[in-house]
Formats: structure tokens, C-alpha cells, sequence
């Protein structure tokens, strides 16, 4: 856990803030925050990350539109992608998992729901 590469993505720097916190408690301390899907998709090209957090509605480049990014890219396609919405769309969750995506996550965020999503995809 300790070299666990956490990647997460979000236009609000106070959901980043949380996500970062919640993570740190379970144990993480290799976490880096993207502000939108373009930083995001500039830092995976550089990067490698255990895991992407990212939003669903972001300017530019929008959370579905970075897992389908990671999916065509062979060097990215099986880093777990997890997919946080604040709204509760059936059809953008379900677009998300069939592209490929290792969960979906409704804010906000509880803890122990992020715990366990994350503890499935990651060892904590």
C-alpha cells in the first residue's frame, strides 16, 4: 500500500480535498490530484497510477470520455477506474461499467461505502 499510485480527478478542489483525506486515513500517502480530465490525461501519459478516481462532469474532458482515453491506450487499459457522479444517472453509471470501469460512486461520499469500493479494487 505504501507505493499505491492513486490518480484523483475532479474540477471541485474541494472534493479533491475530501478524497484525498478519506484516503489518507485508509493509508494512502501517493496520491496526486488532477483539476480536470486534460491535466488528468497529461499526468497519465507520464505517470503510472494503481488507480484513477475521477469525476463524470468535467469541462473538456469528461470522466467517460477519460475512461474511454485510458481504455484505447494499451499501457492504460488495465489501471482500475473508478467513476464519482453526483448525480444518480442509471445510464451513465451503466455506460461507465461497460466500458470497463472498476466501480461507480455516488456523492457525496461516504466513508465507509469509499472504503469499501476502494479495498476491492486496491489492497489497503
Amino acid at each position: 500500500m505504501k507505493n499505491t499510485q492513486i490518480l484523483v480527478v475532479d474540477d471541485s478542489s474541494c472534493f479533491r480535498l475530501i478524497a484525498g483525506e478519506m484516503l489518507k486515513e485508509m493509508g494512502f500517502s501517493n496520491i496526486t490530484q488532477a483539476c480536470d480530465g486534460v491535466q488528468a490525461w497529461q499526468l497519465l501519459q507520464n505517470n503510472f497510477y494503481d488507480l484513477v478516481l475521477s469525476d463524470y462532469m468535467m469541462a473538456e474532458i469528461s470522466g467517460i470520455d477519460l475512461l474511454k482515453k485510458m481504455k484505447q491506450d494499451s499501457r492504460l487499459a488495465e489501471v482500475p477506474f473508478v467513476l464519482v457522479s453526483a448525480v444518480s444517472d442509471t445510464q451513465v453509471m451503466q455506460q461507465a461499467l461497460d466500458l470497463g470501469a472498476a466501480s461507480c460512486i455516488l456523492r457525496p461520499l461516504a466513508y465507509n461505502l469509499f472504503r469499501k469500493e476502494v479495498a476491492a479494487i486496491v489492497s489497503i
